[in-house]
């Protein structure tokens, strides 16, 4: 007797095709390949390439990338023409079948449930914010940074940070930015979280703003 399947009603395709909508959707909310990459807990190659698969990312080089692909002209060849390394010629390149090493329960899926829930409560409290007292209104951005603890933002001069809340408190979480390496080194580790408490930071406005405006507050 065979093992019981963990997931009876996994479907690789439905999977795939799940988490290229869901990519696609929330590139589209007009963030940087960077965060979807961070949003999805994949590499920014892999990001670009589903992206590309998607029809709604791309660049002089990643078609002609694909133009050469089309005239015949192998991987080496790509790569001494245009001097890239090989999986920089395959992130170029639209997925033809298969993602390998996709994330396990239909990440793609669950991602995209999960970024609708959190843009509908925005959208909900805005619509609500006129008739809401003050009580009402502190609940409602207590709630909102709560469903959004762990989102990637950026502050306007690009560092990227995320935050969580503990004791009626908000911790900013930073890390230093290495965009070179981990788009030339799918193995790439983020350094060490650091956490600061938010009225610890002098320019606490650069935090709240981004975070504000995902809430579309402002």
């Amino acid at each position: 007797m065979g093992r019981k399947r963990k997931k009876p009603d996994f479907d690789q395709q439905a999977d795939i095709k799940d988490l290229v909508t869901a990519v696609a959707e929330y590139y589209g909310t007009s963030v940087s390949i960077r965060e979807v990459a961070d949003h999805f807990g994949i590499t920014l190659l892999k990001a670009r390439k589903i992206l590309i698969t998607a029809g709604v990312y791309s660049t002089m080089l990643s078609r002609r990338v694909q133009e050469m692909t089309d005239e015949g002209k192998t991987v080496a060849e790509i790569m001494r023409e245009l001097d890239l390394s090989r999986a920089s010629v395959s992130s170029y390149l639209p997925y033809k079948r298969v993602i390998y090493k996709m994330p396990t329960l239909s990440v793609g899926a669950d991602r995209k449930k999960m970024q609708r829930f959190r843009q509908k409560s925005c959208e909900e409290f805005v619509e609500k914010l006129e008739t809401m007292n003050m009580e009402e209104a502190e609940e409602g951005i207590k709630y909102l940074l709560d469903i959004h603890q762990g989102c990637v933002f950026y502050t306007p001069n690009g560092e990227r940070y995320s935050y969580r809340c503990e004791d009626g408190l908000i911790y900013i979480r930073r890390k230093p930015e290495k965009v070179e390496d981990a788009l030339n080194d799918e193995q790439h580790k983020p350094e060490q979280l650091t956490d600061i408490r938010l009225d610890e930071l002098e320019d606490r406005a650069s935090y709240v703003y981004p975070i504000f405006k995902r809430f579309k507050l402002v």
